[in-house]
């Protein structure tokens, strides 16, 4: 089972804020009725039955990469870039970014440098072929 889910706009949430843990854990409650399985299931388990990130793993990757694609932009880099650079905790954009940085140890003063294609394999490590063949066993 894949997610499927619209979240338009999702890439512009503060991750900092606690209102984006809430819809994550809304969505594994959710997901726990769907499957039918029982209220004491842990949910750790969730991203290794269905092969995906978890939720809020996914909400960072795709913050991650429009930010870096924002920053390749002409359009749009010198926004983005103060954001990042000055903004930091004053921005939603850098409180995000910052908060992505420290949770994946990319380090923020190099963030700019990275590609979004190393993002998205880095992002994907998250859930190894080892954890879903344990999972599949199990």
């Amino acid at each position: 089972m894949s997610y499927c889910y619209s979240l338009c706009g999702s890439v512009l949430w503060n991750v900092c804020n606690g209102y984006v843990e809430r819809v994550c854990q809304a969505w594994r409650v959710v997901i726990h009725r769907v499957w039918g399985l029982p209220s004491n299931a842990h949910s750790a388990f969730l991203p290794l039955l269905c092969c995906r990130l978890p939720l809020c793993d996914e909400f960072m990757k795709r913050l991650l990469t429009i930010t870096q694609r924002c920053i390749n932009s002409k359009l749009v880099n010198f926004v983005v870039r103060y954001a990042i650079r000055y903004g930091h905790m004053a921005s939603p954009l850098g409180c995000s970014v910052f908060q992505c940085c420290s949770k994946y140890d990319f380090e923020y003063e190099d963030f700019m440098s990275l590609s979004h294609q190393y993002i998205q394999r880095y992002c994907q490590k998250v859930v190894s072929d080892k954890d879903v063949a344990s999972a599949g066993f199990c």
